[in-house]
């Protein structure tokens, strides 16, 4: 899975980086449990992989989208804090949703398939829950100046980029021979591989 773990990590990671450059300008609850779905064995590498291609496509479209209504900068700061905590809210929403997709994928029929499906939503999961204490400390950033609030965004954004950055690291434990040489086939999974480009 080291080629799929590679795509998704490279595409998240361009949201904190962007976020990251905006948060220089600037000084001018959603649950966390995973939802049951019943899970199916016996699905081919290929289907698998074309499954967790989709899913994370759309993922990251929503993800993109929520950062372009992120407004980063101006005057109230009230309301900048406020558009930070909706694109924290949106993104833990949309990381269930992904947590959901995954989990109704049930498991390749590859070696390892098992661990590896359970690897990946656990991943997404711990990923959510990091977002929600991430959120929760944004709740008490401060409004009463520009420099206070500054000085406590910043290290909150660079807790966001770690959290991004660590995804995903349980993956490396899985070669996924397999599953990589679908990922590579299937043409669904091109602009998950795309999207991955800084």
């Amino acid at each position: 899975m080291t080629r799929l773990r590679l795509a998704v990590v490279s595409a998240l990671i361009v949201v904190p980086l962007i976020l990251a450059g905006c948060s220089k300008s600037s000084s001018a609850t959603a649950p966390t449990g995973s939802a049951s779905a019943s899970v199916s064995a016996g699905l081919s590498a290929s289907d698998y992989v074309v499954g967790v291609c989709g899913a994370f496509q759309d993922y990251v479209d929503s993800v993109k989208q929520r950062q372009s209504g992120f407004t980063p900068t101006g005057a109230d700061i009230a309301a900048v804090k406020q558009s930070w905590l909706d694109f924290l809210d949106g993104m833990i929403q949309d990381t269930q949703t992904l947590v959901t997709k995954i989990e109704a994928l049930g498991v390749p029929d590859v070696s390892d398939g098992q661990a590896a499906a359970s690897t990946l939503k656990a991943d997404f999961t711990t990923l959510q829950s990091d977002l929600q204490k991430l959120r929760d400390q944004s709740a008490d950033l401060p409004t009463t100046s520009q420099a206070s609030f500054t000085a406590a965004f910043r290290p909150l954004l660079q807790q966001f980029q770690t959290d991004l950055t660590g995804f995903g690291q349980d993956l490396n434990k899985f070669t996924g021979d397999e599953l990589d040489a679908a990922f590579s086939a299937a043409p669904e999974c091109a602009s998950v591989s795309a999207s991955s480009s800084p």
